[in-house]
Formats: structure tokens, C-alpha cells, sequence
């Protein structure tokens, strides 16, 4: 995750802001989770690293994470469109934990166009691809700063 940085911003990290997401269970699914989102900055730059792990999923399932523009979980909203946020896919491993990590060019609070708060991150389970297909809802939460 840290790769992104030189070498001389590695003894110089900072951790600006972070904000945590408590992902609830959606009908019945059981899954729940977090996802985080951090703000590291070194010397020369500053990355936005997501993390999101979900529990008490289906081993070997796969599942995506995407942020929706609505602003509560019985109101997610549509797929909130923006390259600066890759599809993070993962599968469950045998004791129902599912993890992806990695950096975006996301912000939260500093620009319009790629800020997240106020929106929804959204858990799709049982997907065949990276762009839902197959998937349900199993898990979301509402991010706040």
C-alpha cells in the first residue's frame, strides 16, 4: 500500500484523517464489516489508502465493494461513477473473512468532484464480475466524516 512513496517519505509518514465505516448486514445476510479509509502524507505526497473487510460471509464467495451517492443504506442511490475508485473484488477465505486493500485517488472533504462523504459504500455478494453481475446487497454503511 505504501509502495506509492519514496523511499525518503517512508521515515517521514504521517497519518492525516482517517475515517472509519461500520458496514451493517442487509437482509438477512449476517455480514458485517468495516471499511477505512486513511489519508497518509509524506514529504512530497499524499495517498488515500481504502481497506474494507467483512465477516460471516460465504467462504469462497466472491464480493465487491462500490460507493453509492445516496445517503442512507435504505436509500443507497445509484453506482456513484468515478475512475478515481477501483472495483475492489475479494473472496471470503475458509473462516468467512473477506479483505481487499488499496490506494485511490479519493479525498475526504478537500474536493467536490472525489470527496465520499455523505455517500454509501455498498457490499455486493455472490458477483461474477467486477461490474455486479449476479451479485446482492449484503452489506453497507454510510460514510461520515
Amino acid at each position: 500500500m505504501l509502495d506509492a512513496f519514496s523511499e525518503s517519505d517512508a521515515f517521514e509518514l504521517d497519518v492525516g484523517r482517517t475515517v472509519t465505516i461500520t458496514l451493517q448486514e442487509k437482509d438477512g445476510s449476517g455480514i458485517i464489516g468495516t471499511a477505512t479509509f486513511t489519508e497518509y502524507i509524506g514529504s512530497s505526497s499524499t495517498i488515500l489508502n481504502f481497506a474494507v473487510e467483512i465477516q460471516n460471509a460465504v467462504p469462497g464467495l466472491r464480493y465487491v465493494a462500490h460507493i453509492y451517492s445516496g445517503n442512507s443504506c435504505d436509500a443507497v442511490g445509484s453506482l456513484w461513477q468515478t475512475s478515481d475508485f477501483p472495483t475492489p473484488s475479494f473472496t471470503a477465505d475458509e473462516n468467512g473473512v473477506g479483505k481487499r486493500d488499496f490506494t485511490t485517488d479519493l479525498t475526504i472533504g478537500t474536493n467536490p468532484e472525489t470527496d465520499i462523504g455523505g455517500k454509501v459504500i455498498v457490499i455486493h455478494g455472490g458477483v461474477e464480475t467486477d461490474d455486479l453481475a449476479g451479485g446482492t446487497l449484503v452489506s453497507c454503511g454510510v460514510i461520515t466524516q
